[in-house]
């Protein structure tokens, strides 16, 4: 299978004013987990400023994941299982809400890779605000 992707929109919100978040419960897939599965989507909290952030992740508009995701040990992912329509474009939009922040990602997959991971981050080196990314995979990663 072959990559491909291409960003279609970002857009980070942050308000001096943050409100309660609203509680979502455990991360959850809210669509059948199919027998024979083409797609694994790893999610995960990796800030340690903002330790709680909920997450919610949309596929061809179809709300597909949720759920509150702590960072933990930086080490915590979470699979989930998709049968993923080849040779159709998919998009992804990730929204992640914690305190003051609030992003929203979308993200346009081909024919792509079995395998990805969405991690969400706090403003570090690469960025001056909290931000998502997303890594593609042939295999199935190896986390540590």
């Amino acid at each position: 299978m072959k990559l491909i992707l291409a960003l279609v929109a970002v857009s980070a919100c942050t308000s001096s004013d943050p409100s309660p978040r609203e509680v979502l419960g455990p991360p959850q897939q809210h669509v059948a987990i199919p027998e024979h599965p083409n797609f694994t989507l790893y999610v995960s909290n990796q800030s340690f400023d903002i330790p709680t952030i909920d997450i919610e992740i949309q596929i061809d508009g179809q709300l597909v994941i949720t759920g509150d995701f702590a960072v933990e040990g930086q080490h915590s992912w979470f699979p989930f299982l998709f049968d993923l329509a080849p040779g159709a474009a998919h998009t992804v939009e990730v929204t992640a809400n914690g305190g003051a922040t609030q992003i929203v990602d979308t993200a346009l997959i081909g024919d792509a890779y079995d395998y990805a991971i969405v991690s969400f981050w706090s403003a570090d080196e690469t960025s001056v605000t909290p931000h998502v990314d997303y890594l593609f995979l042939d295999d199935e990663p190896a986390f540590q």
